[in-house]
């Protein structure tokens, strides 16, 4: 034991010390007889401080750990131990435990004093109101008055009995305590305390201790500009001026400045702190001391600001002394009234000349979008000259060719087909005559009275196709099924098809379409909204907006009505609102005139045909055994031809875009067909997803499309299709292609086959019966120098019958079992002699033949020459 580092007096007269290293020891008041005591080997290390309350715990710090309390037995046997963590001081080791008149448990850390709270049983931070002094405390004290005395590094804290703090320097220019060194305190009879010092005793009466009572004033001691000793205005910006007045006007070329301050306090200015700030600009008070007692500003906006500041005392108490300076920054003359007056004039002028460029443009824009809109129509509706010529040349051809071959119902059902579409062919005609109408700018109307509910209907029932492919989901509900109006059918098909284009668009994927109509009796009207939600918001096609927008706004003001376009949450809804006047008031009697002249022509909603039965989907049928065609409907009755021309060929069935890539996975079929009806359409993307996936990759994809542009098909081909067809296609030609393709896929497929059995290692997998050969053969290679293993092992191992097991392998590679076996040990048996220098008759055990004699026949049997011969070749 060694070094005291604390001593401490009970109120039994006992003395106790904490040594630094060695543990703590106790001298009897009674026999002076020093005791070593003796507790947890937890609790040694470094002990700074020791006290005994009145209950004769012992408190005891720990460097390492904190702070202990160790209750004793009248033997001063330690019984029990409570340690209250280091960080429970803030980390910090205790420096001074001292217990004051009213048993309040006072503990000085190196980064403050904490008081023991009784009730929460832990220790809690007294807060000092000097924040920038020293928070070291190096020793504690109670005087005759009930005031403890926390001693720190340049000075001492007073704390009454109210928690009132007070703080003391006792010698400016000298520090009282020293960080690890040990202090000495008491207090006289006469009260007077006694602090033991690194620079001597320091000694005091408490009575006769009064704060520093100097008045400190603030004044501004300087002024620099842009970091220079002048001013701008040398009459307004002079020191006592600025300190009297308290004023500073700064121009607006001033864009830097800084304020010097001083307290004038010079018996000791480092000690001296001050804090200012900058109303408007700084958000608290900035406090820094007397080497750095000035504070900069720059680019400060044009406005008056309000300057303050302040200072401490020599013993760091903060003073009612604040200085407030009015700092004007002017502005730059562009900045003034009169200058916006005069930008606001230009402005106006300029914005006048935008708004009438606008007009024009808007105007040409309108024109331009309406030329589009007709081009692109016009496309459309000449692809649809396809589709029906296509159904009126294929099935003539297939007569032509097939005549004797086919039944009467054969027969039936193809006339059927070609009158249909000759039907359809002269209707397209008709819609032609009535487009060219629309693209000479006829705006007269053609009112038909009709039942517009089925043609918002028919409209909606156009995006069907594109509904499903971008995963949107639709409605059409109303509040009746049948509404009379007077109205020209083509406007309000074209109106409708761009709202409805348009709320595609703006909805782009993963969204909802909602179709309402109600009619209100009240108002003689046909209220029609529709609205587009769209699965999060997103900025909109404010240009393709415009462009539907005004086609359709322009269709249904022919009709005396008015199209109205609003955002609902944000921008995750749009909604589209038009009224129909029911009725024929609201038309010119020139305009009536055209009622009763000519039905109106649909431009939009297809043709209805009476269809045969015999055609129906519904009776065409196919055989489940034959090759299996995925035909992806784009026109139907298209499709519906080409399943019943090769029913008795293929198992042709007919997909919607809701027959995702997850359907060919799981029955993966040996021809696609794509029928293409327009440039965006969802088959390109199904196409190239299907080339992603391995098993799918070697299916040969065919396209025919009404579209016989070469970007068109450039792009099928870019998807991975194998042939283009264009609309309208020989049947016989269709039929060439298929076999051909399905032709080239065999035989690629029975040349993998074949390398499996040769080399599995090699090949790539793909298909169930490639896994199955693959099976064989690793299993074959595991057994392979086995002399036992047959047909009933391979079977046993594969866990299949025997029966099983030859038929399939029979059904795959045309080899039964024991000539599969029997070529893999051939093949083995090569590469060993090829590779290896291993005689014959070791080569014939370790591919499983025990008889040299018959393995040598085998291999004759297989390569045509003797093992041996077959080595000496293969090594020169």
């Amino acid at each position: 034991m060694r070094y005291v580092r604390s001593i401490f007096k009970d109120y039994y007269n006992n003395i106790w010390l904490a040594f630094s290293e060695g543990g703590v020891g106790s001298i009897n008041a009674s026999t002076g007889k020093f005791t070593r005591l003796d507790y947890p080997e937890k609790v040694k290390g470094k002990h700074r401080a020791i006290c005994r309350d009145s209950n004769g715990n012992i408190w005891l710090s720990s460097d390492n750990d904190g702070l202990y309390r160790l209750q004793l037995d009248d033997d001063l046997k330690v019984i029990s131990t409570k340690l209250y963590p280091r960080n429970m001081f803030g980390g910090s080791w205790i420096t001074a435990i001292y217990i004051d008149h009213q048993k309040r448990i006072w503990a000085g850390t190196a980064n403050g004093l904490y008081r023991y709270n009784t009730e929460q049983d832990k220790f809690t931070r007294l807060e000092f109101p000097y924040s920038r002094k020293s928070s070291y405390i190096g020793a504690i004290i109670q005087d005759n008055m009930e005031n403890v005395w926390a001693v720190s590094l340049h000075g001492i804290y007073k704390i009454n009995i109210e928690d009132l703090i007070v703080y003391y320097e006792l010698n400016v220019n000298q520090d009282i305590v020293k960080t690890w060194y040990i202090l000495g305190t008491c207090v006289n009879r006469n009260g007077e305390i006694f602090i033991g010092g690194v620079n001597g005793l320091n000694f005091f009466n408490p009575t006769q201790l009064t704060p520093d009572t100097y008045p400190h004033n603030v004044y501004i001691s300087g002024i620099k500009l842009l970091n220079k000793e002048n001013f701008s205005d040398e009459k307004k910006n002079r020191l006592h001026e600025i300190n009297n007045s308290g004023k500073l006007v700064l121009s607006y070329t001033d864009t830097q400045f800084s304020l010097s301050f001083s307290s004038l306090y010079y018996k000791d200015p480092l000690k001296i702190e001050y804090a200012y700030m900058l109303e408007d600009f700084d958000k608290d008070w900035i406090i820094t001391d007397a080497s750095r007692n000035n504070a900069s500003y720059s680019n400060l906006t044009p406005s008056t600001y309000t300057f303050k500041v302040k200072s401490t005392n020599a013993s760091g108490i903060w003073m009612d002394n604040i200085r407030t300076i009015e700092i004007v920054v002017e502005r730059a003359p562009w900045r003034t009234w009169w200058a916006y007056s005069l930008y606001v004039t230009i402005v106006a002028g300029i914005l006048l000349l935008v708004v009438r460029n606008f007009n024009l443009g808007s105007k040409l824009r309108h024109k331009d979008a309406l030329s589009k809109w007709k081009l692109d129509y016009y496309t459309r509706l000449s692809y649809g000259f396809k589709v029906p010529l296509t159904l009126i040349y294929a099935p003539l051809q297939y007569l032509l060719k097939n005549y004797d071959q086919l039944t009467n119902t054969d027969v039936k059902r193809m006339l059927h087909t070609m009158s249909g579409n000759v039907f359809k062919l002269s209707e397209q005609v008709s819609k032609l005559m009535e487009f060219k109408k629309v693209s000479l700018g006829e705006y007269d109307v053609q009112l038909s009275k009709v039942d517009v509910i089925p043609v918002i209907q028919g409209i909606c029932n156009l995006f069907l196709d594109e509904f499903a492919t971008k995963h949107i989901t639709y409605s059409i509900e109303g509040n009746v099924t049948s509404v009379t109006t007077i109205i020209d059918i083509t406007k309000i098909e074209v109106a409708l098809y761009n709202i409805m284009e348009d709320a595609i668009s703006y909805i782009i994927d993963n969204g909802r379409v909602e179709v309402k109509y109600m009619l209100d009796s009240h108002d003689y009207r046909l209220n029609v909204s529709i609205i587009a939600s769209r699965s999060e918001e997103s900025e909109s096609n404010v240009q393709e907006l415009n462009t539907r927008f005004l086609i359709a706004y322009d269709y249904l003001k022919v009709h005396h009505s008015e199209l109205s376009i609003r955002n609902i949450e944000g921008n995750r809804m749009r909604e589209y609102t038009f009224d129909l006047l029911l009725g024929d008031s609201h038309y010119s009697a020139r305009e009536m005139k055209t009622l009763d002249k000519a039905q109106s022509v649909s431009l939009l909603l297809p043709v209805t045909v009476q269809k045969d039965r015999t055609v129906d989907e519904l009776n065409i049928g196919s055989d489940k055994t034959l090759p299996v065609i995925y035909l992806y409907e784009g026109d139907k009755d298209i499709d519906l031809f080409i399943k019943s021309v090769f029913q008795n060929k293929f198992n042709v069935s007919l997909n919607t875009a809701s027959t995702d890539i997850k359907c060919m996975l799981n029955k993966v079929p040996s021809l696609v067909i794509f029928d293409v009806v327009k440039e965006d359409d969802y088959k390109f993307e199904l196409c190239s997803k299907m080339k992603e996936y391995q098993i799918l990759s070697a299916i040969p994809v065919i396209f025919i499309s009404s579209l016989s542009s070469e970007i068109t098909e450039q792009k099928a081909y870019e998807a991975g299709a194998d042939v283009f067809i264009a609309k309208p296609f020989n049947v016989a030609s269709l039929d060439a292609r298929i076999r051909q393709l399905l032709d080239v896929r065999t035989a690629i497929k029975e040349n993998i086959r074949k390398e499996l059995i040769i080399d599995p290692k090699e090949t790539l997998i793909t298909s169930d019966d490639d896994k199955f050969v693959a099976n064989i053969i690793n299993v074959i290679e595991d057994n392979i120098a086995d002399v036992e293993f047959n047909i009933d092992k391979l079977a046993s191992l594969l866990n299949i019958s025997r029966s099983t097991l030859y038929r399939r392998a029979m059904e795959i590679t045309n080899l039964s079992p024991s000539d599969l076996i029997r070529k893999r040990r051939m093949r083995r048996a090569a590469e060993l002699l090829k590779q290896t220098s291993h005689p014959v008759s070791e080569i014939c055990y370790m591919v499983g033949y025990s008889d040299q004699r018959y393995f040598g026949q085998s291999f004759k049997k297989e390569f045509g020459m003797t093992p041996k011969q077959y080595s000496i070749q293969k090594k020169v």
